[in-house]
Parts: structure tokens; C-alpha cells; sequence
């Protein structure tokens, strides 16, 4: 057994750890969202796979907009890559600088004010609140300078922007009195619901679901790190005894103490360090591959809160607020988070479960998309199905007919109609049904973000559509040498 591990574990090793450090490599950034570089940097799209052009590049340059209500030629939109306007229903656009601010801030929500629609465009980043003429002009800062803003939406009752900084905190601003305040954050959340095995696969493989906050993100950092120090240090523990055998080179003992801080480095400190998280993420990345297909399958083993890590009882909130609504009462709303809709009590001190959570995220992959404009909720994933619920004591109603399975990123009433803004371009129609193109071209913007190409990469959909079966061939290599790797440290120690 020891001989075969071992020979097992050299050979594996040689073949498959240059793109297990792509995997590594690649993983690491796609985990981070907020590096601004990963969504702003500019590289050609000639490396871009067909669905890559299809779904993203096109689709992700303007994120969020804000029409005239009178005139629907005229727009302002943009997302991580900038801020443009146009006059002429997209014919041309022009660049809108952001007054004062540092390097060109990534544009996260944005939407019109209700009581001065054209005049007043309320705009979220990751440096803060700002606000712009639709018209004119530059964007201004208003508050929370340097804040990582996800999330903002308006009261039409009380005029109020409910906001969400860094998915952590939930605020409301006045703009009246211009004053910040914050929804208190509870100590527990009452009747959380059961998870699927899809759903904890899911977190596992980009960093949630194993420790409370970040830790399992830095967990699965270090073992991306991690597959690139263990197959450098695994390759020249190969090479160096036959690069030194018959030539010159170090002294003997050099050599030897050589090898063996090699060896330690990469089987005793690093290899048993990551063990578990290089096995997670193989199997989830599997998962990932072929999600389609093992979601229907997977969603029905159910996972009790009772065996559940402790990041699923939401006792820590960092990461895990999405969106914010408001709710019946004064001083209620609806939290979206990472397991669905809560509840909140009158000054937010209690949280619930909201069992009428439209989507079942608790057992699919991916996380709710929730928006709130012009006192409508909007709620959908990837992939569809959307929803929205017309009144804040109303059901939640499908929407129907679309032939389309992409979640609706921003939305604006124009009249009696809608104007919508998904990864697939712009829709107008109604509020349910009779959903349409709607004729809107984009700016003339070259590249693409830097971060889509190590997506694609990273799934290898850049090679091939088929790539991912070398991508599932590589995590079973991955756990090959785990656990190769444990049988031989167990017979050496630390040599």
C-alpha cells in the first residue's frame, strides 16, 4: 500500500498540479468580488468563450439605469466599469465623471428619486452614496464615503433610502435631513429553515457555510495558495535529485536539508493543513459542473439546523445581508440573506423567517436577487424563475411567459408600464406578463473585465464547452493526492 501511495501520489502530482494551480490561482479571485480590479481592469474579449460574449461581457456592462419618465430616450446608467448617459436611446453616450473620487468607483445599484424622478438619481458604490442630475452634470458624494454600498432602495411611503453596506449592515438614510441610521442587527434569528446538500456545496466551493463570517473564504484562500506551493515544492522535490545525480552542484548536506525543509513544507505543514478544504473543494466543484442536473436530485436531502455549522444559524451577519425592504409596520422590513427572507420586529431588535420566502434558496445554488423600486419587490436568481409581490401585505406572484431564464438585475416604472434590465439586455412590458425587447443600445465600450476571462478559465469554458470534465478529472486527481499524500506522511513524519 505505502509503495503504491507512493508512486500514485508522484506521478498524479506531476501530471495534474499545473492546472490545479490555475484551479487554485483563479479560485482565489473569482471569491472576491470586491476587488475592484477584478471587475474593472480591461483585457481583450478575444479569449472570451461564445457563452461568456453571450451572457456577460454584453450583458454586465450596464448593471443599473435611470430613465426619464418623460422622455424614454434619455438615460443614465453604467455598473463596475463606469457611468455613462445618453440622449438618443443609446445612440451615443457620454462618460459621467464622479466628482472627487478615487480612480473610477464601481457603480452597484442606482434608481430615481420619487419625488423629483429626472432631477435626482440616487447612485450605490463601493465609495459610498452619491447623486446626479439624469440630465447634466457630475456625480456627487452625499454619504458614507469609501462604504462598500450593495444594495439601495426607496420608501415611497416615508421618501427614506434603505441601503445595505458591505452585506453586513443594513441602514436607512434620510435625505431630508440628511442622517444615517442603523437597523439594529439581533442576536439570533428564530425559525430558520432546513438546507439541501445542493445548498451546502454550493457554500462550501466560495468560501460560506463551514465558520461564522469570512474564515471559510480564508480557508478556501489558503488552500487555493496552497495547490500552488504544494505542486512547486512537489515538482522540485522531484527535480532536484535528478538534476543534481552526476553533476555538480551543493554540498551533500546542503542537499539533504534541501529536501527535507521541502518535503516538510509540503507534506507535514501545508499538505495536512488544507487536507479538508482541498477535499470540499473537489466535490463541490464537481457539484458545480454539473449543477443542472444533481440540483433535482440534491435539493431533496435535507440538512437539519441541528447537524448544520455554525455559519447557518446567522449569528454572525458579516456577508449575509443582501437587501432590505420595507415591511407592513413602521420600522418592519424584510432582510434578504443567504437563506431566504427574514422578518424583522418594530425597531429590527427580532428577526424571523419568512416562510413565504417565494424561492427555496435554502435548497438551490446561487443567492436571491432582491430589488425594491417604486413600491414594488423584485426577487429572482440565476437561472430564473422571477417574482414580485405588488403590496406589502400581498402574496408573492410569479412571473409568467418570459421564455427567458434571467433574473432581472434593475427595474423603473415608466407610466403604466415597465422598463427592465437583465444579463440578456433591456425588457419593457408589464408588471407580470406581455415582457418584451426593448430597443436600447449599449456604449461602444472595448475589453472586457479581467475578472469575466478568469471566469472563464477558471470553468474552462475558455478551451471548451467539454473542459469540464478535465476540470472534474482534476478535483479527482486533487483528492488522489490528499489522500496519497496522508498515507505517505503517516510511514515519514517529518523525515
Amino acid at each position: 500500500m505505502r509503495r503504491i501511495a507512493h508512486l500514485m501520489h508522484r506521478w498524479v502530482g506531476l501530471g495534474a498540479f499545473l492546472w490545479l494551480a490555475v484551479l487554485g490561482l483563479t479560485g482565489i479571485v473569482l471569491d472576491h468580488h470586491e476587488w475592484s480590479w477584478f471587475r474593472q481592469y480591461p483585457v481583450t474579449q478575444a479569449f472570451a468563450s461564445e457563452q461568456m460574449m453571450r451572457e456577460q461581457v454584453k450583458g454586465t456592462l450596464l448593471r443599473q439605469f435611470a430613465l426619464n419618465p418623460d422622455n424614454t430616450r434619455q438615460m443614465i446608467a453604467g455598473g463596475e466599469r463606469g457611468l455613462w448617459r445618453t440622449s438618443d436611446g443609446g445612440e451615443n453616450w457620454a462618460s459621467v465623471a464622479y466628482n472627487g473620487a478615487d480612480g473610477t468607483p464601481r457603480l452597484l445599484a442606482m434608481f430615481n428619486d420619487l419625488t423629483s424622478p429626472w432631477d435626482r438619481v440616487w447612485i450605490a458604490t463601493d465609495q459610498g452614496l452619491w447623486r446626479v442630475e439624469g440630465a447634466q452634470g457630475l456625480a456627487r458624494e452625499v454619504v458614507l464615503p469609501g462604504r462598500l454600498i450593495n444594495f439601495l432602495g426607496q420608501d415611497e411611503q416615508s421618501g427614506a433610502l434603505l441601503g445595505v453596506v458591505d452585506h453586513s449592515q443594513a441602514f436607512i438614510f434620510d435625505p431630508v435631513l440628511q442622517t444615517v441610521s442603523w437597523v439594529p442587527l439581533p442576536e439570533a434569528v428564530e425559525n430558520l429553515p432546513d438546507i439541501s446538500l445542493a445548498r451546502l456545496l454550493q457554500d462550501w466551493h466560495v468560501g460560506q457555510g463551514l465558520f461564522d463570517g469570512t474564515l471559510t473564504l480564508l480557508w478556501n484562500d489558503i488552500a487555493g495558495a496552497a495547490l500552488v506551493i504544494l505542486g512547486v515544492t512537489g515538482f522540485f522535490f522531484w527535480f532536484l535529485p535528478r538534476r543534481w545525480q552526476g553533476k555538480r552542484g551543493p554540498k551533500l548536506s546542503t542537499r539533504r536539508s534541501t529536501l527535507r525543509w521541502l518535503f516538510r513544507l509540503h507534506g507535514p505543514t501545508l499538505g495536512l493543513f488544507v487536507f479538508i478544504p482541498v477535499i470540499t473543494l473537489s466535490l463541490s466543484g464537481i457539484f458545480l459542473d454539473h449543477a443542472r442536473p444533481l440540483i433535482p436530485y440534491l435539493k431533496e436531502i435535507s440538512l437539519s439546523q441541528t447537524i448544520l455549522p455554525g455559519s447557518y444559524d446567522l449569528s454572525d451577519f458579516d456577508g449575509e445581508v443582501h437587501a432590505i425592504i420595507p415591511g407592513l409596520e413602521q420600522d418592519t422590513f424584510w432582510i434578504a440573506t443567504r437563506l431566504g427572507l427574514l422578518k424583522t420586529s418594530p425597531g429590527g431588535k427580532t428577526w424571523t423567517y419568512d416562510p413565504e420566502t417565494p424561492l427555496p434558496v435554502q435548497q438551490l445554488v446561487g443567492h436571491p436577487h432582491v430589488n425594491y423600486r417604486d413600491g414594488v419587490a423584485f426577487m429572482g436568481t440565476h437561472g430564473g424563475p422571477n417574482f414580485i409581490k405588488l403590496e406589502r401585505g400581498g402574496p408573492w406572484a410569479k412571473v409568467e411567459g418570459l421564455g427567458l431564464r434571467l433574473m432581472f438585475q434593475d427595474a423603473a416604472r415608466i407610466g403604466d408600464s415597465w422598463v427592465y434590465k437583465s444579463s440578456g439586455g433591456f425588457f419593457t412590458g408589464g408588471l407580470l406578463s406581455d415582457i418584451r425587447p426593448f430597443a436600447f443600445s449599449q456604449p461602444n465600450v472595448e475589453g472586457m473585465p479581467i475578472g469575466l476571462m478568469i471566469e472563464d478559465l477558471h470553468t474552462g469554458m475558455m478551451i471548451t464547452t467539454g473542459f469540464i470534465w478535465v476540470n472534474d478529472l482534476a478535483a479527482i486527481l486533487a483528492i488522489i493526492l490528499s489522500v496519497t499524500g496522508l498515507i505517505n506522511w503517516w510511514h515519514r513524519k517529518w523525515a
